[in-house]
């Protein structure tokens, strides 16, 4: 009897699990090669079914096993708030209406539609949150969106957009309720929130517009709840009953008590444990009323790396309840300004393999913003998993396939139930999940063996249980060889089956994979599916020891001092050690030219001396969080062709500081050396250039070529240029550089949202050259018109705005160009409209001109004066170190003033110490007469403390003298005072400050601004944006003889796009050619007249198609190389995350080389955005504390 096929099928790729942590490169023992059995030697005649067992999925739980994947939605006041659990509103904040009165509109669409197209098949949404606020309008209490002033319905809009896309839905509707009077027993009566939450049950359930088509197929009931006497004892039956009866039965119910169809994995990271039952053993002593824990007992727990232990489930267990791993793509459930960064793809690839890689759906949450929609940066991210997802699995290597000449595998097992064709080991391979191989007998192993007709590479091995007869491996080997005589290696081994399990590894190539199972209790084994896949490039498993190096274990080692053995597949050839002895030192000799130390970094390592040859070369720090194994500790040069010793030793002891070492990368290729590219992920613009570098290192000797190829990801060939390049680098030459090009794409397909693409190197000659582990290049385009907006326009201007550059405390050309960019900034914003690329170039010529800054080193001299503003509202900083200081010794008790550098100081220096008669001078010169603002900023431990300034001309002094107090009872603090400065005359002069018997304060700096009153004359006052010039510039006085002409001209490539006299715009005869307006003295005769010119970019005519890349290119010509010097010994860098204001930051890879001089210089003159946050992020994944049995929520 087979079980009915209603239940919807996934497509194939969804189907594939990656065993991440269990993981095992090494060769295994060789299996017996006979007794297996085909199909050709099997019956067809009838036979009864193996038995099924008494504890199996319903139908809902088969359904969700077979999706995978879902999705959450937080959405509600705590997205406006910054906060994760709304405690305090209408306390110590707003309401949870208030905040909710922010939100004007919704625009979901796109974001259902982008989760429906990434392959979730569920979206979860938060319906209500611990705080108790109703996001759809709730006939039961007015805390909700019926209660804003926008009255929108969000989850009504949710369900409207998942019904026209065909989303399944789940509801969360939190059990604990902050908010609600009723909740708890407070009141004395325990049952009337009971009722209050089984009305909004209803409410939601019953009502048709709530839902896909008016339906949901999960109900998520959280964990978290409060305690003492707001506790309340949950009536769960009464909901269950609820649920189903509107719902049906196949709705999943997750951690309803006994009612429950779904559990916590145990941790909010996406990781389900090597071991995963389905079934769980009830406690027959539950009771909710006195009992915080869900009722199944917990004793068959499970650690993960890293982690506490999380829940295994039990074999023998009385009730399936399957597990569910939730995580989210920011570090915060709800939106934020500060959690707002997706995670990486290799982390979300990494949550995928622990979860649905071991038969756990994936529960991944996306959540909107406080304009109701999805930021483009998160969009983006779930794009681009799914398409891994897709990639990896759209190709089973078992299949036939015409187009790529493949024919289909075959199935052998080592025994067949009833030796009957029914549950033959070809079902194995018929894509049908309600067929199955089964094995005679459950006693010892049993085997299933694939054959391929030829060979084929994979690094991933996919396998099912049909768990609709329930759940019965316990542990599983798989082994590959290439040849029907060759070695078996092992591939991978680990725990439970389940619905899914994926072994992922390094890429293999083989004819044969062989899949060893055991089972609990000696039951039958059973697989419904196997598949061989190649993953895409963000799933790939890197290994620590690129292709090409040899390989020393730490067994392979001579140690002296105590070290722990330790053994797992988180290590290299499943063994490592580690030792927290003083001294205790582990020895390897090798022939080759270079060599890198594996091991571990975690938080209470310490350092480690490593010595070549006898020689301490670096003392290398081992700590790091989060724990990570195989990690790349100590790279070093490149040396001699000879043989070495290496000794490792522990430089400390005790708690602190260990040192793990798993193994040794050696190069030993003849000095032929290897290749990495300078940077594993950098971003670009699009229209932009950028030069790659390619480092040789461990050798240089003899000539190599490899292809340096572009491969299309979520960017596709119109985005960027696919041509390939050949690179070729001659004897002795360590460093080149290839040209990355990106296109403007405006409104072609994958416009609107940013794309990926790879750089990848292929070998040509010679075959003994290693590729690194920073041979592949991750490359982000940024999107012009979704990250280059006028918000992030304003927010790049007020960042600007803080940093107080001008010619008083900077270089006079780097302080021009910043004005000049910000004026043009400001100039874009001021504007209706402005298109993307007028925004893309003001927000990159902001960025270079804030990078540009040269800070002033040398003094304040008569040639080289303080410069007081001439324009009215600009400032200029006189920053203190900047004068010329002389001590008076009489007055200064042992404390002689002096330059002191001081943290948080503008320009990293105070002057300190000024006491009676001590004397800080500041030449300068002043071009108008006036009143002028003056912020003081200093440090200062006497309240009686103030500042003392003269002119140093006591005849005719340009500057007026004036004292001001400028105390505090705090030393430490800075502080800031204003005053007034009043110029008598133009002229130059000296400033001259001295410190009077109640001495001065530190002086950190003076900000000077021009206010505009007490003038008495006026002029001109030139001022130009970005791309072109006005001259001459800044204020110049006119005079009734003479005008002044102002010379205003584009530079190459823009034109003049608007120019102001006064505020009035004045007629640009050809905006490509110079233009001239003249300023005369009786138009400034009564206040300053400002000429304004601003420019633009002309737009650059349409590239003709692009050619079609040639198979064979001929090598790039390259520039000769200048001489490098060997790299020098440094220790691995972790991986980092892209700084979220600087997107075009190389990230540090794992394995990074030694890195030349810059060859290439820094980043390409494109340039990329400041202010734009959270672009790429790999937000690191933290490794939070988990619960104890229940899910402690959010």
């Amino acid at each position: 009897m087979r079980m009915e096929k209603h239940l919807r099928i996934t497509p194939r790729w969804t189907a594939a699990l990656v065993l991440g942590a269990a993981l095992s490169f090494t060769p295994a023992v060789t299996f017996a090669e006979t007794g297996f059995v085909g199909d050709s030697a099997l019956t067809t005649g009838d036979v009864a079914d193996p038995a099924k067992d008494s504890v199996v999925p319903n139908a809902g739980q088969y359904r969700y096993a077979k999706e995978e994947l879902a999705a959450f939605c937080h959405f509600g006041p705590n997205t406006f708030s910054g906060v994760e659990w709304g405690t305090d509103y209408g306390t110590k904040m707003k309401s949870a209406t208030e905040f909710m009165n922010q939100l004007t509109s919704m625009d979901v669409d796109g974001y259902v539609r982008s989760i429906k197209d990434a392959g979730f098949k569920r979206l979860i949404v938060t319906a209500k949150h611990h705080d108790g606020f109703c996001i759809w309008n709730s006939p039961s209490t007015e805390y909700d969106m019926g209660s804003t002033t926008s009255k929108i319905d969000v989850l009504e809009e949710l369900s409207k957009a998942c019904t026209k896309h065909g989303l399944d839905m789940g509801l969360y509707l939190s059990p604990w309720d902050i908010h609600d009077k009723s909740y708890g027993n407070s009141d004395g009566n325990a049952d009337n929130y009971n009722d209050f939450y089984d009305k909004q049950l209803r409410e939601i359930l019953d009502n048709p517009k709530y839902g896909r088509d008016g339906k949901f197929v999960e109900v998520w009931m959280d964990g978290a709840k409060g305690t003492g006497q707001d506790a309340q004892v949950y009536d769960f039956e009464r909901f269950a009953k609820t649920i189903k009866d509107l719902e049906g039965d196949e709705c999943v119910i997750f951690q309803c008590g006994l009612q429950s169809d779904v559990r916590w994995s145990g941790n909010e990271n996406g990781l389900a444990p090597d071991t995963v039952w389905n079934r769980v053993k009830i406690d027959g002593k539950w009771d909710p009323k006195t009992s915080d824990k869900m009722p199944w007992q917990t004793e068959n727990n499970q650690p993960i790396k890293d982690q506490n232990r999380v829940h295994a489930g039990d074999p023998n267990g009385d009730k399936w309840v399957m597990s569910e791993a939730d995580a989210r793509i920011t570090s915060g459930w709800f939106w934020g300004q500060n959690k707002k960064t997706p995670k990486s793809l290799v982390e979300l690839g990494n949550m995928y393999f622990g979860s649905v890689g071991h038969g756990a759906p994936f529960l991944l949450n996306v959540p909107l913003n406080t304009a109701g929609s999805v930021d483009p940066e998160i969009k983006q991210r779930v794009d681009e998993f799914g398409a891994a997802v897709k990639q990896s699995f759209q190709h089973d290597l078992t299949r036939a396939d015409e187009k790529a000449g493949r024919t289909a595998a075959t199935a052998e097992a080592t025994s067949v139930w009833k030796n009957s064709r029914e549950f033959a080991p070809s079902m194995v391979l018929d894509g049908k999940d309600d067929t199955y191989w089964s094995a005679e007998s459950g006693t010892g192993a049993q085997s299933m063996l694939i054959t391929l007709p030829k060979a084929q590479s994979f690094d991933v091995v996919s396998f099912e249980e049909p768990i609709q007869n329930g759940q019965h491996i316990k542990s599983f080997t798989v082994s590959y060889r290439n040849g029907s005589s060759g070695k078996w290696e092992e591939f991978g081994k680990g725990g439970t089956v389940g619905a899914k399990r994926l072994v992922r590894g390094p890429k293999v190539t083989a004819t044969q994979v062989k899949i060893e199972v055991t089972t609990h209790d000696n039951t039958i084994p059973q697989l419904s599916e196997v598949g061989l896949y190649k993953a895409a490039k963000p799933f790939e498993t890197p290994s620590p020891v690129p292709e090409g190096m040899e390989t020393i274990d730490n067994e392979q080692m001579k140690t002296t001092g105590n070290w722990n053995k330790e053994s797992g597949t988180q290590f290299v050839s499943n063994t490592g050690m580690w030792t927290n002895v003083q001294g205790a030192s582990a020895e390897f000799e090798f022939t080759g030219t270079r060599f890198s130390i594996i091991g571990t970094k975690d938080p209470g390592h310490g350092d480690m001396n490593v010595y070549i040859d006898g020689k301490l070369v670096e003392t290398v720090s081992t700590k790091g969080s989060p724990r990570s194994t195989k990690t790349t500790l100590y790279t070093s040069g490149t040396l001699s062709n000879t043989k070495h010793m290496v000794k490792i030793e522990a430089k400390a002891g005790g708690n602190g500081n260990a040192v793990g070492i798993d193994a040794a990368a050696v190069l030993n290729n003849g000095e032929v050396g290897m290749l990495d590219f300078d940077e594993t992920a950098i971003s670009m613009d699009e229209e932009s250039t950028y030069e790659l570098g390619i480092t040789r290192s461990g050798g240089s000797k003899g000539a190599l070529d490899v292809t340096v190829n572009f491969e299309p990801g979520s960017a596709v060939q119109g985005d960027f240029d696919t041509n390939a390049q050949k690179v070729h680098f001659a004897d002795g030459e360590t460093h080149k550089t290839v040209t990355v090009r990106t296109k403007r794409n405006a409104d072609g397909a994958g416009a609107g949202q940013n794309g990926q693409f790879t750089v990848t190197m292929t070998v040509s000659s010679p075959k003994e050259l290693v590729l690194g582990n920073s041979s592949v290049t991750t490359v982000t385009i940024i999107d012009r018109e979704t990250n280059y907006t006028k918000a992030k326009l304003d927010e790049a201007i007020k960042k600007a705005k803080q940093n107080s550059f001008n010619a008083g405390n900077a270089t006079a050309e780097s302080a021009a160009k910043f004005s000049r960019a910000l004026l043009n900034a400001e100039f874009v914003a001021s504007r209706e409209n402005p298109s993307a690329d007028a925004i893309y170039d003001a927000m990159k010529a902001l960025r270079e001109a804030s990078d540009g800054i040269e800070f002033r080193k040398d003094l304040y001299s008569e040639e080289n004066p303080f410069v007081f503003p001439s324009v009215v509202g600009q400032t200029m900083t006189m920053e203190g170190e900047l004068g010329t200081i002389k001590d008076d010794p009489a007055t200064d008790s042992n404390w002689p003033m002096s330059v002191k550098e001081f943290q948080g100081a503008s320009g990293g220096k105070v002057i300190d110490s000024i006491a009676q008669n001590d004397t800080l001078t500041i030449p300068f010169k002043a071009e108008r007469a006036g009143t002028y603002k003056v912020v003081l900023r200093y440090m200062s431990g006497s309240n009686t403390n103030k500042l003392v300034w003269a002119d140093a001309a006591k005849q005719d002094p340009v500057i007026k003298s004036g004292e001001h107090a400028a105390g505090n009872s705090d030393g430490n603090a800075f502080k800031t005072v204003e005053f007034e400065f009043t110029v008598l005359h133009p002229g130059a002069s000296k400033l001259v400050f001295t410190g009077p018997a109640e001495k001065s304060p530190r002086i950190d700096k003076l900000d000077i601004t021009l206010t505009g009153d007490g003038l008495t004359s006026f002029g001109a006052v030139g001022l130009a944006g970005t791309g072109g010039t006005i001259a001459p510039e800044g204020f110049v006085s006119p005079t009734s003889e003479q005008p002044v002409e102002f010379t205003i001209a584009p530079s190459e490539g823009y034109r003049i796009l608007s120019v102001t006299k006064g505020g009035q715009p004045v007629e640009v005869p050809d905006p490509t050619a110079p233009m001239e307006v003249a300023v005369t003295a009786d138009e400034a005769a009564t206040a300053d007249v400002e000429v304004k010119a601003f420019f633009e970019r002309i737009p650059a005519p349409q590239p003709d198609p692009e050619p079609q890349p040639n198979p064979d290119p001929e090598p790039q010509p390259q520039p000769d190389p200048q001489p490098q010097p060997d790299p020098e010994p440094q220790p691995d860098p972790d991986s980092v995350p892209m700084t979220p204001l600087e997107p075009a930051t190389p990230v540090a890879p794992e394995q990074k080389p030694a890195k030349p001089a810059k060859p290439n210089g820094g980043l390409p003159q494109t340039g990329d955005p400041v202010g734009i946050a959270a672009l790429l992020a790999s937000a690191s994944a933290a490794v939070g504390v988990l619960g104890a049995a229940i899910r402690r929520k959010r």
